[in-house]
């Protein structure tokens, strides 16, 4: 992830919108980022990864306290960051949770949080939106940045984002703590999870194997027997008897089918004669219908002969109805022209009040006219009322403003005056300070006077402790020197009395003596076993040599002490002289006061100072209150004269009225009541007039009909009377005597067919029963009845025997099955036993390895966790050998511990000067912050091998370089050079005046009353 350019709004010390864009770097891959305490140097790294995650980069604070204090209460807290990862472009936007005043009334609203991301065109300024990848969804956001960037807000301060307070966590952690660190950065939560996969498979084979084992034994249980040999026995007899069983089965089953032939016969032979009875019954039925069926051939033969009346006695029944709808139809219309005379009555009554009342039109008008004009000298009353009453508001208003101002011009000049008491009163601040300062330099000078003379007393008493360890070097070297050359020439004197004892022994009477060569021996030597050699001789003369080379050595070094302790009492007497016989105490004492004197003058010339500028902005003030109060006194005059104006338009309108005020409401309601009733007045004669002439037309459309309606009964008599003549011929010419003959011998032709049908029904029944009466005697002829229930009863007891003989061969058939299938799972389950056994072995085994039961005690996570420490300590012992010139290199510590705590993951420093290894934790301030950066680069290298897909292409340091002198502050700056080569950005963060010196690319941090700023500063460059 490289950043190109971060927006910020209302954040942190930044007030309004500070925008950093990285691009204005010019291509500079290393740049300082540099500004006073509390500028806002660390806020650029919150609002990176605020933007990107939502938090900051320390995580002390939420983004909602990181709010700016200086920002306007309307201007909303936002962050944007467009970044590049590889060749691809992003923009995440983020508002954090946050409060704004109400758009409407007092008070404020909270805002929840929002955030958007976008994919951009390229990775130039204005570039366009090509696509929104997720909005709104503050945690849809958080996993698509997560998805890009390869890191998690943990993963990414570690590797990418060095916060200042947490940039040593890594190294001075304890092993829990780091790993922990180690398992958000390398997400080896896969390990822990097989640990503890193959400790749950490892116990669930063990509870498998149990489980497996009992019901084998169950199975043997279910058959009774106790050993798989037992089982195969049984299976044996049960086969023997099977075999028995299946031949009686057989034997049944043939036995109860001839049974069943013999009644299947029976059946059927009985069904023939249940035929004949069947056939005999219905014969019968037949016969007795025989009465029945004659009288529906007489039905059939009346009907028939009264088809031929049916034309003339429909034609009278038609006529006759049509008669009595024509008589109907005159009643009624004789009904309705009645009725249509009363509504023409009625209509010509309220025609005649309506032309009554629109006779009172003239009148009404005139009157409707009165009252509009009133309405509308009432309505211009009533608006120069409210016009009077505004510039009464007003007045009041502008009297109240004037008040206020002339308030605010008095306490302003109130309050200059008091700035210019004060001002006069510190007006020789500047010189008090002048003097404070040059007496705290004299006090100082002296006080370092104190200090010299005080440390020469210091080197005077260590010179003279020096000089007596010398004497006492001197003596002890003398002593030994003295001790050696007594032991040199007792051990010379020994040599030559042990010589001459040889020599002795060596005498023979009368011989001469090789040394003296007297013949005489009088007195030889003796004692020659105590002879020293020649090495004891050399060792203690050595001996004696070194003791006056060490007598030497302290001789010169007790004469260079006392010389050296001479020269410094000689200085000392100086110092002491020159101080007069004053005490350090009291130096002390007069430069803190002196101190204090010049801290009260400072206080005091900074007051000034901005007493001068509250001056400036008072008399500003000043001046602004007296015009206001001005400006407010003139709007009084105006207002008092529109007011005043207003009063007589009032009193103006008010006698169009007549002098008495009236409600412009009521009058023009009365008008619109008046207008309403003219239109009423003639909607309704209007209205009147019309119904008069549609009631008269009415009217006459009902007598017209009335008289149709009584031409149309004639005719419909004259029809009947015809009809009646017509039947009274037909029926004197038919065999019926009257009407009621005929009516009861009418039938339709429907149910003349249908009488036909059923006596032609009858006849053929009767012949096919007869036919199959005489077929069956012929077939039957001789045979007798035969007896089912015998028949039944004996296949019954044939098949009763059959179903227990083959129950019994089934069950014994089951039975067998049972056993087989249970000897079966027996084998099945003996086999699956020992497969899981063999697996259980092996499972169990890599468990227990897994989880630390090893010769190395350390579980498989951990494991992981160390391998990759390796590597990264690998890559950040080079990047510290370079910055300690070879001295350090960090190791993980490998010796066993009790196995209860986060085993192999301490780390040790390599120490090439002592040859030893120590805890990492020993390191100095310097040291350790080299060898924090050394580990953070190391992590990022190996992160970065590890995660392909994550691209680490920038990293920021935020402070620690202060604690560097400047021999190891070029080693830390030449690392950093050297890692921007590899392509990555390095912003470095500091207050180190030392870094802007050998950082020469720079993003200033400016603090101001009202919020910081930042530029980039580069050479040949100003970027604003």
């Amino acid at each position: 992830m490289k950043p190109l350019r971060l927006e910020m709004t209302a954040f942190g010390p930044f007030a309004g919108k500070e925008v950093v864009d990285f691009r204005d770097l010019r291509g500079a891959r290393l740049f300082l980022i540099h500004g006073d305490t509390g500028a806002g140097k660390s806020t650029i790294l919150d609002g990176i990864c605020t933007a990107l995650y939502g938090v900051s980069a320390g995580g002390e604070r939420t983004p909602e306290q990181l709010r700016s204090d200086h920002a306007d209460p309307d201007t909303m807290t936002e962050l944007q960051l467009d970044f590049a990862i590889g060749d691809a472009c992003y923009r995440v936007q983020r508002f954090p949770a946050q409060e704004r005043p109400k758009k409407r009334g007092e008070g404020v609203i909270l805002e929840n949080a929002s955030a958007t991301l976008w994919r951009l065109a390229s990775d130039q300024p204005g570039a366009a939106v090509v696509e929104v990848l997720a909005e709104r969804k503050v945690s849809t956001v958080l996993e698509r940045v997560h998805e890009l960037i390869g890191f998690e807000v943990a993963q990414f301060r570690r590797v990418v984002v060095l916060p200042q307070g947490q940039f040593r966590d890594l190294l001075s952690a304890g092993a829990k703590e780091r790993e922990d660190i180690l398992r958000a950065l390398f997400d080896t939560a896969a390990y822990s999870r097989a640990e503890q996969d193959l400790k749950r498979r490892a116990s669930a084979l063990k509870r498998d194997i149990d489980d497996r084992g009992a019901r084998r034994e169950g199975l043997l249980s279910s058959e009774g027997v106790v050993t798989h040999d037992e089982l195969l026995a049984k299976i044996e007899g049960k086969q023997r008897a099977q075999r028995v069983l299946s031949a009686e089965a057989k034997q049944a089953a043939d036995a109860a089918a001839a049974c069943e032939r013999m009644l299947e016969q029976g059946k059927q032979r009985h069904a023939r004669f249940q035929q004949r009875d069947d056939a005999e019954d219905a014969r019968a039925r037949l016969a007795a219908e025989a009465e029945s069926v004659e009288a529906e051939r007489q039905r059939h033969l009346h009907g028939t002969e009264a088809l031929g009346l049916v034309p003339a006695y429909d034609a009278l029944q038609g006529a006759k109805k049509k008669r009595a709808e024509r008589t109907d139809k005159r009643d009624r219309a004789a009904a309705e022209a009645k009725t249509r005379l009363a509504e023409v009555e009625r209509a010509r009554e309220a025609a005649g009040a309506a032309a009554e009342e629109r006779a009172k039109r003239d009148e009404r008008q005139g009157e409707y006219e009165r009252l509009d004009k009133l309405a509308g000298f009432a309505r211009e009353w009533a608006r120069r009322v409210t016009a009077r009453e505004k510039a009464e508001r007003g007045l009041d208003a502008a009297v109240a403003s004037k008040a206020s101002a002339e308030t605010a011009r008095d306490s302003a000049q109130t309050a200059l005056a008091v700035l210019d008491a004060e001002l006069l009163a510190l007006a020789d601040s500047p010189a008090q300070l002048a003097e404070a300062e040059a007496e705290v330099k004299a006090t100082a000078a002296r006080l370092a006077q104190h200090q010299q003379a005080a440390a020469l007393t210091e080197a005077v008493r260590k010179l003279s402790e020096a000089r007596d360890r010398a004497e006492a070097q001197c003596a002890r070297a003398q002593a030994a020197l003295d001790t050696a050359t007594v032991t040199v020439r007792a051990l010379q004197t020994a040599m030559r009395v042990g010589r001459a004892a040889i020599l002795a022994q060596e005498l023979e009477p009368g011989q001469p003596c090789p040394v003296c060569g007297s013949a005489e021996h009088p007195a030889p030597a003796g004692g020659h076993e105590q002879l020293p050699s020649d090495e004891d001789l050399a060792a203690a003369e050595k001996a004696q040599g070194e003791a006056q080379a060490a007598l030497t050595t302290a001789q010169q070094a007790l004469t260079a002490a006392a010389a050296t302790l001479d020269a410094k009492r000689e200085l000392q007497a100086a110092q002491l002289a020159a101080l007069d016989g004053e005490s350090l105490p009291a130096a002390e004492q007069r430069a803190q006061h002196a101190v204090q004197l010049r801290d009260t003058a400072l206080a005091r010339t900074r007051r000034r100072a901005e007493a001068q500028t509250q001056r400036a902005g008072l008399a500003s003030a000043e001046a602004e209150a007296r015009k206001a109060y001005e400006e407010a006194r003139d709007a009084e005059t105006v207002a008092r004269n529109q007011q005043q104006e207003a009063e007589k338009e009032e009193a103006a309108a008010l006698a169009l009225l007549g002098g008495e005020p009236q409600d412009p409401e009521d009058l023009s309601a009365r008008a619109a009541a008046l207008q309403t009733l003219l239109r009423t007045a003639e909607a309704a004669h209007e209205a009147a007039q019309a119904v008069l002439q549609q009631a008269e037309t009415e009217h006459t459309k009902s007598t017209s009909a009335e008289t149709a309606a009584v031409d149309e009964l004639a005719a419909a008599q004259a029809e009947v009377d015809a009809a009646e003549r017509a039947w009274a011929e037909a029926l004197q010419a038919s065999p019926f005597t009257d009407e009621a003959g005929f009516t009861a011998a009418r039938m339709s032709k429907e149910a003349l067919a249908q009488n036909h049908a059923r006596v032609r029904a009858h006849e053929d029944a009767l012949k096919e029963v007869q036919a199959r009466l005489t077929a069956l005697d012929a077939e039957l002829a001789g045979q007798a009845r035969p007896q089912l229930d015998t028949l039944e009863a004996a296949a019954q007891r044939a098949r009763e025997d059959s179903q227990r003989a083959t129950k019994r061969q089934g069950e014994e058939a089951n039975s067998l099955e049972r056993a087989r299938q249970v000897c079966a799972d027996y084998e099945a389950a003996q086999q699956a036993v020992a497969a899981l056994e063999q697996r259980y072995l092996l499972v169990d085994g890599l468990a227990k390895v897994a989880n630390g039961t090893n010769s190395a005690k350390i579980n498989l996570h951990r494991f992981v966790l160390a391998s990759f420490l390796d590597e990264v300590l690998l890559q950040a012992s080079q990047h510290l050998a370079k910055t300690s010139r070879g001295r350090y290199r960090l190791v993980r510590r490998t010796t066993q511990g009790d196995g209860r705590t986060a085993q192999g993951l301490d780390l040790d420093i390599d120490d090439h000067y002592t040859g030893e290894q120590r805890p990492a934790t020993t390191l100095s301030g310097g040291e350790g912050f080299l060898a924090a950066l050394a580990l953070a680069l190391g992590l990022a290298d190996v992160v970065q091998a590890h995660f392909g897909g994550i691209r680490i292409e920038t990293v920021f340091v935020d402070e620690g370089f202060g604690s560097l002198d400047a021999e190891t502050l070029d080693l830390a700056v030449e690392t950093l050079l050297e890692l921007q080569q590899t392509g990555r950005m390095v912003g470095v963060i500091s207050h180190v005046s030392e870094l802007k010196e050998r950082i020469d690319v720079q993003l200033e941090v400016t603090k101001h009353e009202r919020g910081s700023r930042t530029r980039f500063r580069l050479p040949g460059y100003r970027v604003s």
